[in-house]
């Protein structure tokens, strides 16, 4: 006899992943908080830890205030500036339902590296009903331009110290950088063909769907052209931005905030003090390249590392070149968590627009 409501071979399959999914996502987080801990470990083994609890004692931590507010300013701009990206596709988000994924999102990157950028558009999604495809291409966007910022400030900094950091950069950034690509993709045939093969499909998506100049108009046939399709009009949302000097003046503010982050807390130190604006500029830079680095607890370890060796090229010497990246490093960390925290409440008691996650 036949069963009058048999499950599906997809959905079982479905139901057969979802465990194996976890038990993936658990091992790579355990992987990654490894890796933190080592590298960690190696930074600070040599350390004088007396030294530089120390030198925390004697910092003047008056200077959070300017840096909580700074962090804050810049987190509204980037709000502001995520709503201007996903107007022009027809959604008109409030402030909050933008801000609370954002800083949500940033809380859950801390334990798992790159994670946040999916939960923040999930989020969206629960309390505005945007795709997440759509929205993940924003994102992108996002990611997009701030490479670009990262890039034009990386060459003022070369500009403002050439002889200091260039060898700096060439020693403790292009060299592990390229050593580990080389490692971790050249040395791999899978991961090689794998990343040959995404953006061979991408290529393919554009001339399969180029008819009429927007691949985006074309019929979706299956549901990865239709999330193809959400992600490249996310991606195209940026060209068609009506108020591109107000785009422009969020983005130039985002980074100064963040810039004079590392500036304030130069002054919470009497050796550091006397540095200059130019000294804080490349602490911002190498700090955030340091960040980058897909580690929990926003490249922790990494970061420590390249500020404090950063440091010593104008004369700063540990205990205090560990202590200014520990305060800096810890300050956005816990502002992170704090406002992460927040946000995560909000929106679990604010009202939901969807009751989909996808």
């Amino acid at each position: 006899m036949q069963d009058i409501n048999p499950i599906s071979a997809q959905t079982e399959n479905q139901l057969q992943s979802k465990p194996k999914n976890k038990i993936l996502q658990v091992v790579r987080t355990i992987l990654f908080l490894g890796i933190g801990i080592g590298i960690i470990y190696m930074i600070f083994k040599k350390q004088n830890f007396d030294e530089i609890w120390s030198a925390l004692q004697q910092a003047n931590l008056w200077w959070c205030i300017p840096v909580f507010v700074c962090s804050l300013v810049g987190s509204t701009f980037r709000t502001m500036r995520w709503k201007l990206i996903l107007e022009p596709m027809g959604y008109n988000p409030s402030f909050f339902n933008l801000f609370n994924p954002l800083m949500f999102g940033y809380m859950v990157n801390l334990g798992v590296p790159r994670l946040g950028e999916f939960t923040r558009c999930i989020s969206l999604k629960k309390k505005e009903n945007i795709p997440v495809s759509s929205s993940f291409g924003t994102v992108m966007v996002e990611r997009l331009v701030d490479m670009i910022f990262l890039v034009i400030t990386t060459g003022f900094a070369f500009y403002l110290e050439y002889n200091r950091i260039s060898t700096f950069f060439k020693e403790n950034i292009f060299k592990p950088l390229y050593g580990l690509i080389q490692k971790n993709i050249f040395d791999k045939p899978l991961v090689l063909a794998i990343i040959i093969g995404l953006i061979g499909y991408f290529f393919y998506w554009i001339y399969k769907n180029s008819g009429d100049g927007n691949p985006a108009s074309t019929e979706p046939e299956t549901k990865l052209d239709t999330m193809t399709n959400e992600v490249w009009a996310g991606l195209m949302s940026v060209f068609k931005i009506k108020k591109v000097p107000q785009f422009a003046f969020y983005s130039i503010m985002i980074w100064l905030m963040y810039c004079l982050n590392s500036i304030f807390w130069l002054y919470a130190f009497k050796e550091t003090a006397a540095l200059g604006v130019g000294v804080g500029f490349v602490m911002f830079v190498v700090g955030t390249m340091g960040r980058s680095v897909p580690i929990q607890g926003g490249g922790m370890g990494a970061y420590h590392y390249l500020v404090s060796e950063a440091l010593f090229l104008f004369g700063i010497a540990n205990p205090i070149g560990f202590a200014y990246a520990i305060l800096n490093h810890g300050s956005s960390v816990i502002y992170n968590i704090i406002l992460g925290v927040y946000a995560w409440i909000a929106l679990l008691v604010t009202k939901d627009k969807s009751e989909e996650y996808f």
